[in-house]
């Protein structure tokens, strides 16, 4: 087996985890494509993320659909935080 095989388990895998069993109190809603969360750290108010369910180390191991289905998701995220906040924009980030 390949190392880049090998799946290592993130903080991530642990908050998706925590969300499926209900022990996440950041927890906002389930999405279609993963689990809405508030951030930690409020570095804006309404500083949110959605974390992919099943977890996939980068946007572009998702197949076409799926990856379409959750950058979907995520614009509907960001217009409920801006309904939610007034804020005048959102800005996005993918990291991974």
């Amino acid at each position: 087996m390949k190392a880049q095989d090998m799946e290592v388990e993130t903080e991530i895998h642990k908050k998706v985890a925590a969300a499926r069993d209900g022990r996440d109190p950041a927890v906002i809603a389930r999405l279609g494509s993963g689990w809405a969360l508030f951030g930690q750290q409020q570095f804006v108010r309404g500083y949110c993320l959605l974390l992919p369910d099943p977890v996939v180390p980068q946007l572009n191991d998702l197949t076409a659909e799926a990856r379409g289905h959750y950058l979907q998701d995520m614009v509907r995220l960001g217009d409920a935080v801006l309904r939610a906040t007034g804020a005048a924009r959102i800005n996005y980030a993918i990291l991974g």
